[in-house]
Order: C-alpha cells, then sequence, then structure tokens
C-alpha cells in the first residue's frame, strides 16, 4: 500500500480505506491516479456489484 500511495500520489490512509472498505465514495482523480499508477485503465477498478451486496 505504501508503494502505490508515492507512486499515485494518493494519501497512504486513502488507499487503506479503499482497501478495507472497496465500496466507499471516492473520487474519479483518486481513481484516475490509481489506475495510472497501476497501468490499468481506471475502468479495471470498477465491479458492478448490487445493492444488497454491499
Amino acid at each position: 500500500m505504501n508503494k502505490l500511495s508515492q507512486l499515485s500520489q494518493v494519501s497512504y490512509h486513502v488507499i487503506q480505506d479503499i482497501y478495507k472498505n472497496p465500496y466507499r465514495v471516492v473520487t474519479t482523480d483518486t481513481i484516475n491516479r490509481i489506475a495510472k499508477a497501476l497501468g490499468v485503465p481506471a475502468t479495471e477498478l470498477f465491479e458492478d456489484v448490487e445493492p444488497e451486496e454491499r
């Protein structure tokens, strides 16, 4: 998480919060930064989940 935080220039605590709760609200800027750091399209970080599964 520390390396991803550094590469994406997103706070370590935000990365940690997303890891703990992948359903938390995240800005598109944060998603784009993480995707770029991982070398994947931002769409790869999304998944359709039914509301009752959250």
